[in-house]
């Protein structure tokens, strides 16, 4: 047998009335519902006699005990007590100070809502539906979604830890409320960035142009999207470790590193025979600013070069003169 139940609408006249019951097989019908006056060539329809008489409506009392649970950034959960007699709830919510409410109707007494703004105190009441009738709302109770920590620190103490021909390691200090940060990279000369993500304080740049000027920047990123501004540019040049045609006759290696540098930096030459070096450093504008002699011996060497402690940063050539040419590396003071 079928079964249902019929809700009288408040305010139905008393009296003798009909009522009409169709049925119908839905692969009939678009929609799958009967309507009153269809043919039903695959159902039926029967017509009732119905005497409605005054009743009295069951009790129905508002919600109670509203609560406010797994609250996020644009989602959460509300429930109330269960009332007796319910045959469902019109759940009412709004940002506070908003003139519309929104509604849901519900089965149950516990609704979840989504696509709620960041950090916004929100209102809400409920009001239980009985059968020809419904109670007034509940009082009207309130949540805040939450809001995002703030990530307005931008991260410092950029650096690099290993820089090659082709490919460098940069790092830098982190911010507290990071979740990832945004890395971004290009040649001083480019337009284009290269961008990258990482949940860690280092970053492998890889794929670079030998000998060649680079910049980069990190910023933070945050929970909901929220993230810092991009840090100031640090600069550094991939290393000059050329092949032999590149260098003057009887280099067969040269390595100029870490550059930028803070105190010093390490040259590593490889040559095929005995040779007097100079070595000086110069500015963009041809002063020089340190000069060192050296004589270096056949096969690989590796010494340190330690410039004044006062020398102010900025961008130098390191000139290095020897029995069979010179080279000239531009290197930069952090």
């Amino acid at each position: 047998p079928v079964t249902g139940t019929l809700t009288i609408p408040p305010g139905t006249p008393e009296g003798i009335t009909r009522m009409r019951i169709a049925m119908d097989w839905i692969g009939n019908n678009g929609n799958g519902q009967p309507q009153v006056c269809d043919d039903n060539l695959f159902g039926e329809a029967e017509d009732y006699c119905v005497n409605i008489v005054e009743g009295t409506p069951p009790v129905c009392d508002a919600p109670q005990f509203l609560a406010a649970t797994d609250i996020g950034f644009e989602e959460a959960t509300l429930s109330w007590s269960e009332i007796p007699n319910a045959i469902g709830y019109h759940l009412q919510f709004r940002p506070v100070g908003a003139a519309n409410w929104t509604t849901i109707n519900s089965m149950t007494n516990t609704v979840a809502i989504s696509n709620l703004m960041i950090c916004t105190a929100y209102e809400y009441r409920v009001e239980t539906l009985c059968v020809g009738t419904m109670s007034d709302y509940s009082v009207i109770e309130n949540f805040m979604t939450n809001c995002p920590l703030p990530c307005d620190e931008i991260p410092t103490n950029l650096d690099t830890i290993m820089v090659g021909m082709s490919e460098a390691t940069v790092s830098w200090t982190g911010t507290p409320n990071a979740l990832a940060y945004r890395v971004r990279y290009k040649e001083l000369t480019g337009t284009s960035w290269v961008e990258l993500v990482t949940t860690e304080l280092m970053n492998d740049l890889l794929n670079l142009n030998e000998c060649t000027d680079y910049e980069f920047q990190v910023k933070a990123a945050c929970d909901v999207d929220t993230e810092s501004e991009y840090s100031e540019s640090y600069f550094f040049i991939t290393d000059c470790l050329t092949g032999i045609n590149d260098l003057p006759e009887g280099i067969t290696s040269l390595g100029v590193f870490p550059n930028p540098f803070v105190d010093g930096f390490k040259v590593t030459m490889e040559l095929n025979k005995r040779q007097l070096f100079n070595f000086q450093i110069l500015t963009i504008t041809g002063q020089l600013v340190f000069e060192e002699d050296k004589t270096l011996q056949a096969g690989r060497n590796e010494w340190t070069i330690a410039p004044s402690e006062n020398l102010p940063q900025g961008v130098y050539f390191l000139k290095m003169s020897g029995n069979d040419g010179q080279l000239v590396r531009r290197i930069v003071k952090q």
